[in-house]
């Protein structure tokens, strides 16, 4: 038999059907910081904040005044923002 080994094979499919599964329990979080005037807001701390569990985690606005937080599991979030000079929200 010509190709992988058996255990190889099965290995592999094991490890491809794990990234299948776990790709589709995860999602992505994206937003624009803005001020009221609509300005974006460069260099903002953004927390995204797990309700059930209480983990948290962090990311900086771009000079866009974008943020993004990747393979975030489905669940009730909230989002605080601070920036220098701005009230937190």
């Amino acid at each position: 038999m010509k190709g992988f080994p058996r255990p190889v094979s099965v290995v592999i499919l094991l490890l491809f059907a794990g990234l299948t599964a776990r790709a589709q329990s995860t999602s992505r979080v994206t937003g624009t910081v803005n001020d009221r005037s609509g300005a974006v807001v460069q260099g903002a701390q953004v927390t995204l904040t797990n309700q059930a569990t209480g983990v948290a985690v962090s990311s900086t606005s771009s000079s866009a005044g974008t943020y993004v937080f990747d393979g975030i599991v489905p669940g009730t979030y909230s989002i605080t923002v601070s920036a220098a000079g701005f009230s937190t929200l």
